[in-house]
């Protein structure tokens, strides 16, 4: 039987790792009529609440573009690593109390792998919604 795991115990473990954003958005805010998105509850059967972790990125790498586009590609990629590993811990947290979770992707693609639908654009689901 899973056990209730408290916004502060995941806050801290995030804020731990470094993170600069934390929140936790009810699932049903997918279902809002304005949302056009993708409903994650249609894969997530029992999606109950959707964790949101965020890292800054260096305004060193942002500043200087379009000029600095290497070291700008080589900062989010550090800053996607970075927010993997965190969201990795508190998704075990979560599933250590007994419930499921899953870290979704915040890029479109990656290594030659699409997340988002070629088509539309479209992720599994809007984390820009969700926050």
């Amino acid at each position: 039987m899973p056990i209730a795991v408290s916004f502060d115990e995941l806050e801290q473990i995030a804020k731990a790792e470094g993170m600069d954003l934390f929140g936790v958005a009810d699932a049903d805010c997918f279902l809002d009529e304005n949302y056009t998105g993708k409903n994650p509850g249609i894969f997530f059967e029992n999606l109950r609440s959707v964790v949101l972790l965020g890292v800054a990125i260096h305004n060193g790498s942002i500043n200087p573009l379009p000029d600095g586009r290497a070291e700008y590609t080589n900062t989010l990629m550090s800053a996607t690593a970075f927010l993997r590993v965190a969201a990795y811990k508190v998704a075990r947290k979560i599933e250590k109390a007994g419930f499921e979770a899953s870290i979704v992707p915040n890029e479109g693609s990656e290594f030659g792998y699409w997340y988002a639908d070629k088509e539309t654009l479209l992720a599994n689901l809007s984390v820009k919604w969700a926050a």
